[in-house]
C-alpha cells in the first residue's frame, strides 16, 4: 500500500523534498486485497482496511485488514513508522475521521450488518498494537434495499459495480455520521444517513434520515461530514432519467 505524507501545508512539488513516501506491506499468504482508500483516522493512528479475497485454489478466508499507522510517526517524516495490522471477519468497515480526537481514543469504524436493516458501529481499542479489540453494537435502521444500478438521462446504467457499503463516516463533539447509497424501489436511490451518539462509549442512533430526489433519480456516493458546531455536510453523485439532462 503507498502513501505519500506532506511534509508542509502547502507542498509545491511531488517530489521527496516535499512528501515523504511509504510503501506498507498489507500481503497476506493466498489473499488478494481489495477496496483501498478507506481511511480514518483519531488522534493517535491514521486507519485504513483492505477487504480481503481468498485466492482461487487457496484456503484463504473472506475477511478485512485493519491497518494503523501511528500518526506522529508520520507527522515526523519518521523513516519506519510504527504499522498495526489486525485481521476481523467482517467486510467493507469504514473507519471514522475523528476531528477532536485526544490521545487514548478507541477507533470508531462503521459497517453494513447484512440484513438490510441494520448497521454495525465497531470500538476499536489497542488502536497500535497487533492484538486490537473489536467491540460490535448493532444498531437498527430504517430498512432499505440494495442499491441499484444508476442511469443516465438515455436509460443506460452508469455503473452496475455498485453496492450499499459505508461511504464515509466522521466524528466531532462524541456524534458519529455515516453515510451510504441505498435503493428505495427498482427505480431509484437515495443518500440514508445517520447519527450516531457515542458519549457514553456504547453507540446509540440519535438521528437519521433520507436525503431524495424523486422516482427515476438515483443519489449514489454519498459523502458526510460534521464538524465541532455539530453542522452536518453532505456530498453525493446525481443522475436520472426523469429528464433529458439528469447528469
Amino acid at each position: 500500500f503507498d502513501l505519500a505524507v506532506s511534509k508542509s501545508s502547502n507542498p509545491t512539488t511531488l517530489s521527496a523534498s516535499d512528501w515523504t513516501f511509504y510503501k506498507i506491506t498489507t500481503t497476506e499468504a493466498g489473499e488478494d486485497a481489495d477496496y483501498p482508500g478507506n481511511f480514518g483516522y483519531n488522534a493517535d493512528a491514521l486507519v485504513f482496511t483492505l477487504n480481503m479475497f481468498p485466492v482461487s485454489g487457496t484456503s484463504g478466508t473472506y475477511h478485512v485488514q485493519v491497518v494503523s499507522v501511528k500518526q506522529s510517526d508520520l507527522a515526523n517524516a519518521s523513516p519506519a513508522p510504527l504499522i498495526a495490522r489486525n485481521d476481523i471477519a467482517d467486510f467493507s468497515l469504514r473507519p471514522t475521521t475523528m476531528h477532536d480526537s485526544v490521545p487514548g481514543d478507541p477507533m470508531w469504524l462503521v459497517t453494513e450488518h447484512g440484513d438490510n436493516r441494520s448497521i454495525d458501529v465497531i470500538k476499536m481499542t489497542g488502536v497500535l498494537t497487533t492484538s486490537a479489540g473489536f467491540a460490535y453494537t448493532t444498531l437498527v435502521v430504517n430498512s432499505y434495499s440494495a442499491a441499484v444500478k444508476p442511469l443516465n438521462p438515455n436509460g443506460t446504467a452508469i455503473t452496475s459495480n455498485i453496492d450499499s457499503r459505508i461511504q464515509k463516516a466522521a466524528e466531532s463533539g462524541n456524534m458519529i455520521v455515516a453515510a451510504h447509497s441505498v435503493a428505495v424501489s427498482s427505480t431509484q436511490d437515495v443518500a440514508q444517513w445517520y447519527t450516531i451518539d457515542v458519549s457514553s462509549g456504547t453507540p446509540k442512533l440519535s438521528q437519521q434520515g433520507r436525503v431524495s430526489a424523486g422516482n427515476n433519480t438515483y443519489i449514489t456516493y454519498p459523502g458526510i461530514d460534521i464538524n465541532s458546531s455539530g453542522s452536518i455536510g453532505m456530498s453525493y453523485m446525481k443522475s436520472g432519467n426523469d429528464t433529458s439532462t439528469d447528469y
